[in-house]
């Protein structure tokens, strides 16, 4: 059964409120862990893009063209530039084919993580004043 009130455009909110609480999660445990020579997967620039363009403050073309940027901007000062803005400057072609953004970017985040659905019986007791107070 279809969840009513909950088109693509929540289940795409979700997926990036997700993927920013990954994020900012990882972050910290990325900086720590990696050498100063080795290539960082996790960048906050990259969920923070991702936000907000989930909750339609920004656009994805102009998303993508941010990522590019600082992308060019990391490989300009001579340091490897992270995995996920790399991708992101990536998605579309480039830029080239902006229609193939959304489905590049949805594709490169992570899937939500949910429980399986279940049944559950509650009881439904309806107080007689209240019924009477209706029909009167």
């Amino acid at each position: 059964m279809a969840d009513r009130g909950r088109g693509p455009l929540s289940r795409k909110r979700e997926r990036a409120a997700d993927a920013l609480a990954e994020a900012n999660a990882a972050a910290p445990k990325a900086a720590a862990a990696a050498p100063s020579g080795r290539i960082c997967t996790t960048s906050a620039l990259f969920g923070l893009l991702v936000y907000l363009w989930s909750w339609g403050f920004l656009s994805l073309p102009l998303a993508q063209k941010i990522a590019a940027a600082s992308c060019t901007d990391l490989e300009n000062a001579r340091a490897p530039p992270y995995q996920d803005l790399l991708q992101m400057s990536k998605i579309g072609h480039s830029g080239s084919h902006p229609h193939n953004m959304q489905r590049d970017l949805v594709g490169h985040l992570a899937e939500p993580r949910l429980s399986m659905p279940f049944v559950e019986q509650l009881p439904l007791t309806i107080a007689p004043q209240i019924v009477a107070a209706r029909f009167l």
